[in-house]
């Protein structure tokens, strides 16, 4: 296995166990933004620790760097959370798990754009694959109806795929892992913190280890996830961490008492082979 395809399943079973923990903390009775709050101020002293570490790589970042830490920070972190506001609101919850998927695709496309990942026919084929996985796994194979809302679902889509995917890898193309990681924390902090605040009352929260522990794994998550960039493509890393759904689903079997029906197995399954498909193809 190559290092990219460790370090991006890594990054998966991170994101995937952080949301299995967040369902339980808000299923709860938590607010989500007193979830946020808290998560990235447990966060806070391990990546300045990481920044001071770093901070002889931080003297000599060009300007244009900068931009690209700072506008990957706005994007991922602040519009992605407003545009997630408006997706559940507006769009049928079926809706919005598949199509917040298509952030494979529009990464595909943005990485043929801006860094310049050919698409060929094998990576169209296991994309597509990915796809009907996702489908099956999110809608259990029922007719997709389309909502007005739908809209906000595919801009906050784009908005990852561009912000978080083509962004970071253009980041580790020219930074250190760590160093990457930890400028889009310390620059996202602030506004993350100050979006919480003025939507809810801040305040102690009962499940709190837990909510260490989505921070841990929120670190856990951006270490691999520049890492996986770092060593693989932006289509190979958007592609493999389609592992996350079919994760976060059995992982909810135990924890949440959630079940898999038969049409929900078989779109894991096309997944998780399209996902191997795609380290044994060197997409």
């Amino acid at each position: 296995m190559s290092k990219g395809f460790i370090f991006t399943c890594l990054c998966a079973v991170s994101w995937a166990s952080s949301i299995v923990l967040s369902r339980v903390i808000l299923n709860s009775g938590e607010n989500p933004y007193n979830l946020a709050f808290w998560s990235s101020l447990f966060a806070f002293p391990y990546w300045i620790t990481i920044a001071y570490r770093e901070r002889s790589h931080f003297r000599i970042i060009r300007h244009k760097d900068w931009l690209v830490l700072f506008a990957m920070a706005m994007i991922s972190s602040v519009a992605v959370g407003f545009a997630e506001v408006f997706a559940i609101k507006y769009s049928p919850a079926v809706n919005f798990a598949f199509l917040i998927r298509t952030v494979s695709v529009f990464t595909i496309i943005f990485a043929a754009i801006f860094l310049h990942e050919k698409i060929t026919w094998k990576k169209l084929i296991l994309l597509i694959t990915i796809t009907v996985g996702a489908y099956f796994l999110t809608t259990n194979g029922h007719a997709f109806h389309v909502s007005k809302g739908d809209i906000y679902t595919l801009t906050e889509a784009a908005l990852i795929a561009f912000g978080t995917n083509i962004l970071a890898k253009f980041a580790t193309n020219r930074l250190r892992p760590d160093t990457a990681a930890s400028g889009r924390f310390l620059i996202a902090i602030m506004p993350t913190l100050a979006i919480a605040m003025l939507n809810t009352t801040i305040h102690i929260p009962m499940l709190w280890p837990l909510i260490l522990t989505i921070a841990l794994l929120d670190i856990s998550l951006s270490q691999f996830m520049f890492r996986a960039f770092k060593y693989s493509t932006a289509s190979f890393v958007t592609m493999v961490m389609s592992f996350t759904p079919v994760l976060v689903s059995f992982m909810a079997i135990p924890i949440l008492k959630e079940s898999l029906t038969p049409i929900e197995m078989i779109g894991g399954l096309l997944i998780i082979s399209s996902g191997i498909l795609v380290e044994k193809l060197k997409i």
